[in-house]
């Protein structure tokens, strides 16, 4: 049967912050400061799976993936590798724990929730207003992304379910994301001391600034590097250009990008929760936003041609 409260991030995997009485520290961004508290009342979202015997099913799967994580953990720190079906396991893992997220059903949601505040249709523009003024915290929405997706939505055929939703993105997170992963140079790092921090968003897709353009937002095609804390004190690095094992990146920018990339909170180890609230986090974390503008496409030699505006989604 499934749970009430299922976590979207496995307590298995925030076991590694926690002390023996299985407490992290904890910081929310409309926290001022953080606190101790139990892996058990962390990444919990009622009904994030569903309802009935689609969530049950859900739910076992991701308990049975879970199982293994332990051992892959332990693994990866010991070989700082994986390779055959270990590695296909972890890059599975890894893309579910994407598409898992409250932040990634929120993604996959927008056009469900946005459908449900009205019956007109059309969408009136205040009705798409309103819904991504409520998202900013109150700020009012660019007027192109207010008519963007305005468009997506009067071009799009009728919103899917949640459940389709969901399963779609798990679809996806299998057949098309876990095989960009597995084909990665991967690399582990160890800091040899608790340092690091993680989130509600454990794997972070990261882009230098400046690497590509400011709109469309940064996925696993486009991403840099595709970070993910193992531990307070170990990093896997994913990346397609090559990674140098002996130099440490730098542990403070890395839990900065955490900082700035999560949902709603970030997680530590007891002892930093001091550090935890020093750190300033922005009230409002990352969203789906919208926009057209100008679309290119890789040309046959590999440079970036102009096709025409287009319509962009990204995270920003």
């Amino acid at each position: 049967m499934a749970t009430k409260r299922p976590h979207f991030v496995p307590r298995v995997y925030l076991n590694a912050w926690a002390n023996g009485q299985s407490q992290v520290a904890y910081r929310r961004r409309d926290m001022p400061q953080a606190v101790v508290s139990s892996t058990v009342n962390v990444a919990v979202a009622g009904g994030i799976y569903g309802a009935g015997e689609i969530s049950e099913a859900r739910e076992k799967f991701f308990n049975d993936l879970e199982a293994d994580w332990p051992s892959l953990r332990h693994q990866l720190k010991m070989d700082r590798n994986l390779t055959g079906d270990r590695r296909q396991l972890m890059a599975v893992y890894l893309a579910i724990q994407l598409a898992r997220t409250v932040h990634h059903r929120n993604q996959a949601q927008f056009m469900i929730d946005l459908a449900a505040k009205t019956t007109e249709r059309p969408i009136p523009a205040d009705v798409v207003r309103e819904h991504l003024r409520e998202l900013d915290g109150g700020d009012d929405p660019d007027e192109n992304e207010v008519q963007t997706v305005r468009d997506l939505l009067e071009g799009s055929p009728s919103a899917p379910t949640g459940d389709q939703a969901h399963s779609m993105a798990m679809q996806v997170a299998t057949e098309m994301v876990a095989p960009r992963l597995e084909s990665m140079r991967w690399c582990v790092y160890d800091f040899g001391r608790p340092i690091l921090i993680t989130s509600d968003r454990p794997v972070q897709l990261w882009r230098r600034v400046g690497s590509g353009p400011e709109v469309g937002g940064v996925g696993v095609e486009n991403a840099d590097q595709i970070r993910f804390a193992l531990s307070p004190s170990t990093l896997l690095v994913m990346s397609r250009e090559p990674l140098n094992p002996t130099q440490l990146p730098n542990p403070r920018s890395i839990n900065a990008d955490t900082f700035r990339d999560c949902h709603q909170f970030v997680v530590g180890t007891p002892q930093s929760r001091h550090a935890l609230s020093a750190l300033d986090l922005a009230p409002q974390s990352p969203r789906l936003r919208f926009r057209t503008g100008p679309g290119y496409a890789t040309g046959p030699d590999g440079t970036n041609q102009y096709v025409g505006e287009a319509l962009h989604t990204y995270v920003s």
